[in-house]
């Protein structure tokens, strides 16, 4: 697909220093030079008032890896030999931005701060640059923190068409996925102490067909020492099953690295404080309704926006080409990196709530390291 090519869109108001709001209708001619022309109109001035939503999309999909650009290594010699031969390791299929309606980003995700509001937070940090506390600590169902699906996803599809049928495009090209490991679950409803090991999935040799025989490797990104398979950044010691639904059972600091493959593009972003649940099928053949939860820092997702960006044309490493676009970003932040809400702190990270659907895989061994690009360095 052409990630520049023309399309009308209409653009959700997004967040702007001083609380300026705005909702326009896009025409996006062909070329980089009406992307760097739209990224730069889209600040503006004045109190105007407005409200954000997530943009229209399909299911979404997601894959993960290192900071940087480029794929997966393919992993042609890689082989299952020495794979697990009981419990049941699972890789995500499917994966949901929460893009598929305007509201459905309130599904995905945790309550990450205790709190449950859909409006102005006077116990919530504050917001970055004057944002509207009400748009920012605006809660999904149950108190679920997303500020990534609530507000990021708006400004993302300013750039991207459409960014679900790209990352789920990608998945099942055997892109870079979220692979997990639960040694020795067995088939009864409720279980205790299953050890989950949780992994990001490198590129598959060949497109997989998720009917349980696929080969998946592992991206050493996801190990905590190399060559460690037992040892993955992300792990849930004492994870349990209760009526077929699974869960962490607790809060993983990660980092877990989620690849988001956008046009032939990675967006490539590192998820702290990571939760995780889904629901088993009693047949074991695969999970629905899995939720994925966590938050992202600040200066680690303006990061991964800049190479993203860059990656897509040099011109937009021009730091004045895209500083409207980043401003409105940090904009986005409703969490503190402590994970502690203190109305007295200014945001300094934004929650993520993604949602998936995965089938059963066998675990691969380590594949070689993803080089690490910046199509902005020197």
């Amino acid at each position: 697909m052409d990630m520049l090519g023309g399309f009308a869109r209409a653009l959700p108001g997004s967040l702007l220093a001083g609380g300026c709001l705005r909702t326009s209708v896009l025409v996006w001619p062909l070329g980089t030079t009406s992307l760097l022309a739209l990224l730069v109109a889209l600040g503006c001035g004045g109190g105007e008032g407005g409200s954000t939503s997530a943009g229209q999309g399909g299911a979404a999909g997601a894959s993960s890896g290192t900071q940087g650009g480029g794929n997966s290594g393919s992993g042609g010699s890689l082989t299952c030999t020495g794979a697990p031969t009981s419990g049941l390791v699972l890789a995500a299929n499917t994966l949901s931005l929460g893009d598929e309606t305007p509201e459905a980003w309130r599904q995905f995700g945790f309550n990450l701060d205790g709190l449950v509001g859909t409006g102005p937070s006077q116990n919530a940090c504050q917001p970055q640059g004057g944002a509207a506390s009400a748009e920012v600590h605006d809660d999904g169902d149950n108190g679920i923190d997303n500020s990534f699906g609530r507000n990021v996803l708006p400004l993302l599809s300013t750039v991207v068409e459409d960014a679900s049928a790209d990352v789920n495009e990608a998945i099942l090209e055997g892109g870079s996925t979220l692979v997990v490991y639960l040694e020795g679950l067995g088939n009864a409803p409720t279980q205790n102490m299953i050890p989950a090991r949780v992994y990001t999935g490198a590129q598959t040799p060949a497109a997989p067909l998720f009917q349980g025989g696929d080969c998946w490797p592992v991206d050493p990104v996801s190990l905590q020492t190399p060559g460690a398979l037992e040892l993955p950044t992300i792990s849930y010691p004492q994870s349990l099953v209760v009526n077929q639904e699974w869960s962490g059972g607790a809060v993983a600091q990660g980092p877990l690295t989620l690849r988001l493959m956008l046009g032939g593009h990675p967006l490539v972003l590192p998820l702290r404080q990571v939760r995780l649940l889904f629901e088993l099928t009693p047949t074991r053949d695969g999970a629905v309704n899995g939720r994925l939860g966590g938050m992202l820092l600040l200066e680690e997702m303006e990061e991964a926006f800049r190479r993203f960006l860059g990656g897509i044309d040099g011109a937009l490493c021009d730091e004045a080409a895209v500083a409207t676009f980043l401003q409105q970003l940090r904009e986005t932040a409703d969490l503190l990196a402590t994970g502690v809400q203190d109305p007295d702190e200014v945001c300094d990270a934004i929650s993520v709530g993604l949602g998936f659907t995965m089938a059963p895989v066998k675990l691969g061994s380590i594949a070689p390291p993803v080089a690490v690009d910046d199509p902005c360095g020197p």
